[in-house]
């Protein structure tokens, strides 16, 4: 599966923007995450002559970003529609499961760095 997202995909895009994809691999091809992202970035940006940002949706850690992938992202590519269910509904169970404390966090963040700030 791949997903077009980020400025270029929302249209927000000025010279500095990138164009950030990333792909969900399939169990057999995930042994090397580094040098299947580095060779879909070669790859792509040679055909597009434009700089390519590849994110590897498998070794993500972040629950947040693979949230934002999947809510502001475009399918460009779909192989296995079952697959691409399983992890949108793995991930949005994950993000809302965390929501409060990431909420939490971010409240105290916000109130120690007014505080700092004073």
């Amino acid at each position: 599966m791949a997903i077009f997202f980020g400025s270029m995909a929302l249209g927000k895009t000025n010279l500095e923007s990138d164009i950030d994809l990333a792909f969900y691999l399939e169990e057999k091809e995930v042994k090397d995450f580094f040098k299947k992202r580095l060779f879909l970035m070669e790859k792509i940006q040679s055909l597009l002559k434009k700089r390519v940002e590849v994110i590897i949706l498998n070794e993500v850690r972040s629950i947040f970003f693979k949230f934002v992938i999947i809510k502001e992202g475009k399918i460009i590519l779909e192989r296995d529609r079952a697959q691409r269910i399983d992890f949108e509904l793995k991930t949005m169970q994950d993000y809302y499961d965390f929501r409060p404390f990431i909420k939490e966090y971010n409240k105290a963040y916000l109130q120690r760095s007014l505080k700092e700030a004073i």
